[in-house]
């Protein structure tokens, strides 16, 4: 990346062994958005007071968790992948195992989340999404979709021109279409005033025909800090119990 990169971390604030590696969520915001923004404009600090994992909130400015294939210096995906995780775990009191560590975001991290539980499913075991932008790989100024003055910008800066080998690659629709084996559970929540309802729609139908363990939560809501704050609180949520039943056999 060239250049300083800030992340925000949650750490509970008593350990009951300091040598513990404790679970680990990676939390991923939206377009325009910043790593500040879960604790600025959500109730993320109450909602994980006295639980037993780490919360990592990392900037991913407006590049939609990808190497650009215009901007030289914005390997969003690259140093998500190769950087940031090794120096969490490095630094802080996280688990490596794939079993502790699960990856969510809103929007333009919705998207990330699920495009790296899919092309890394040995790393995550849980992959969550509010409200996301599934369809960004596929949205060109021929197939705009909507709010493409809003969306365009970015979407040509990070994945180029319609055809390219970063949309395919990031194509979320079309991983899910070719993954096979041990998948993450995947959870997904969209508001039915949303832009993006649709697309849900569909990422939780082809979800449903590979046979992925998946759950799907429409209801009230747009696309907005109010309705994401809500299915925040039931996300990890579901989180933790996913986390309870994976890592129950090995404290058995």
């Amino acid at each position: 990346m060239q250049r300083e990169m800030p992340y925000r971390v949650l750490v509970p604030q008593e350990l009951k062994d300091p040598h513990e590696k404790l679970p680990v969520l990676y939390l991923l915001h939206g377009l325009f958005g910043c790593c500040d923004n879960w604790l600025e404009l959500t109730n993320i600090v109450d909602y994980t007071a006295g639980r037993g994992y780490v919360i990592v909130m990392p900037e991913g400015g407006d590049g939609w968790y990808t190497d650009s294939g215009s901007v030289e210096r914005d390997k969003y995906e690259s140093y998500f992948t190769n950087e940031l995780i090794p120096e969490i775990e490095g630094r802080f009191p996280v688990s490596t195992e794939r079993a502790k560590r699960g990856i969510a975001g809103l929007s333009m991290g919705g998207y990330g989340a699920f495009k790296f539980a899919l092309k890394q499913p040995n790393r995550f075991f849980f992959a969550g999404s509010m409200s996301g932008a599934f369809e960004a790989p596929h949205r060109t100024e021929a197939a705009p979709g909507f709010d493409w003055e809003i969306l365009g910008p970015s979407v040509i800066r990070a994945f180029g021109e319609q055809g390219s080998a970063r949309r395919k690659s990031g194509d979320v629709l079309r991983s899910i279409n070719e993954t096979d084996g041990d998948l993450p559970y995947f959870y997904l929540g969209c508001g039915v005033e949303d832009g993006f309802l649709p697309v849900n729609r569909l990422v939780s139908r082809l979800l449903k025909q590979k046979g992925i363990r998946h759950e799907f939560h429409e209801g009230p809501g747009g696309h907005g800090w109010s309705y994401w704050d809500a299915q925040l609180a039931h996300m990890l949520e579901v989180f933790e119990e996913k986390l309870s039943l994976d890592i129950a056999p090995e404290e058995a």
